[in-house]
């Protein structure tokens, strides 16, 4: 009978850049009162006065507009501003400043080694960190691979097995989210997603799984990407992840 359950999170915010909670189609960046357009703010010089657009795919990527508090960019603060610059991770979720509208480029590739995942594939739990990620941006979709992780194995017996990075061969991919559009401003999401590797017993979905994902280009020209994937589908795979590149 298995004992642990993997849990990571499933929430997604982007914080916009100074002035913004528009429509999400007009962001531009931070003023300096002068009239022109200054550079923007880093996460650790985010202001607590600054939106967030809050991404729930627990709620099929609901958007929300709420205050950021002073606890939770302390939070961001502490933990030296971010993993990267205009993006970072606590307590699970992912806050980015969002890139403004009309600067991300037309292709690009984002890569780290700081996506985390919790997969349930057939009876085997797999709790999952430090994973390569690959994003690789095209003019109207994106794909993303979350691979090479370090963790542990639970199998049906209950034996764990400590992985280092490189031992299992097992990946998580989101091929072809569509970028833009009912996704968002300078997001992505929708698209297929499912697992890869000789490791891997359930590589895809059946037609009652509950699939979302959503992620997000940060910083100036899209230097940053983040993201979060839940699949939940009963007995045969489930997929708790998300990511951070650059």
């Amino acid at each position: 009978m298995l004992t642990k359950k993997c849990i990571h999170i499933i929430t997604l915010l982007a914080l916009t850049a100074c002035g913004g909670g528009g429509s999400g189609t007009d962001e531009q960046s931070p003023s300096d009162g002068s009239g022109s357009i200054s550079r923007m703010p880093t996460l650790s010089e985010a202001l607590s006065t600054q939106n967030i657009r809050v991404l729930d795919v627990v709620v099929n990527g609901a958007v929300l507009n709420a205050q950021s508090s002073e606890t939770t960019l302390g939070a961001i603060n502490r933990n030296g501003g971010s993993e990267q610059i205009y993006s970072g991770r606590v307590n699970g979720k992912i806050y980015g400043i969002a890139t403004p509208f009309g600067e991300l480029p037309v292709t690009a590739t984002l890569t780290s080694s700081n996506a985390i995942a919790g997969i349930q594939d057939g009876s085997t739990l797999y709790d999952l960190q430090n994973g390569t990620v690959v994003v690789s941006l095209y003019p109207s979709s994106v794909s993303t691979t979350l691979s090479a992780f370090s963790g542990t194995r639970q199998t049906s017996d209950g034996v764990i097995t400590n992985l280092n990075k490189g031992d299992l061969d097992l990946s998580v991919q989101w091929v072809g989210a569509n970028l833009g559009g009912s996704c968002g401003q300078n997001q992505f999401c929708e698209g297929t997603i499912g697992l890869s590797g000789n490791d891997a017993t359930n590589t895809t979905p059946s037609g009652n799984a509950h699939i979302d994902a959503h992620g997000a280009f940060y910083g100036p020209n899209g230097s940053e990407v983040g993201g979060v994937i839940t699949v939940e589908d009963t007995g045969r795979l489930s997929i708790n992840a998300s990511f951070l590149g650059q």
